[in-house]
């Protein structure tokens, strides 16, 4: 009986959070809509940095 009442409660606290999850879910997506530029342009930055680190990395004379 007593694991019954604490499942139940498991089960309740899920469904509330699950539905705070969605709710916070959905701001995001709307804050990464008006922002996905920026996104887009941050990613683009990291590609650039890691192809010139890898570029400078493999130009470099290496001693076998």
């Amino acid at each position: 009986m007593h694991i019954a009442l604490e499942g139940e409660g498991i089960f309740g606290s899920s469904r509330g959070g699950q539905a705070e999850t969605e709710q916070r879910m959905g701001v995001a997506s709307n804050r990464s809509e008006r922002s996905r530029p920026a996104i887009i342009y941050r990613i683009l930055v990291a590609v650039v940095q890691g192809a010139e680190r890898w570029w400078n990395w493999a130009k470099q004379p290496r001693a076998s």
